[in-house]
């Protein structure tokens, strides 16, 4: 199994929307100040693995499909600006 450009879109647009929402950078913040790494990982992994299951996919095997159509798909036109949105979604992991 495979994931298509357009469901691989569709959820790198969910998994984004789920990153950028203001509870989502509150927990990663709070996470981050009390040094939690646990949490840290397991927010971002959370959100995923719960958008994999609405378009039927397995935590494991949905990362996996994931991970091979970002390869396929990640430099697309369409796809690159949602990278970048994940990118600065993420920024408080690096800073």
């Amino acid at each position: 199994m495979t994931l298509e450009k357009e469901k691989f879109l569709q959820i790198v647009r969910e998994i984004v929307e789920g990153f950028e929402k203001p509870e989502f950078q509150e927990g990663l913040k709070a996470a981050k100040a009390e040094g939690d790494i646990q949490k840290l990982i397991t927010l971002p992994m959370s959100l995923q693995t719960g958008i994999f299951a609405t378009h039927g996919l397995d935590p494991v095997g949905g990362m996996a499909l994931f991970k091979e159509a970002g390869k396929r798909f990640g430099l697309e036109p369409e796809a690159a600006p949602l990278m970048e949105r994940m990118k600065k979604a993420l920024a408080v992991l690096a800073g």
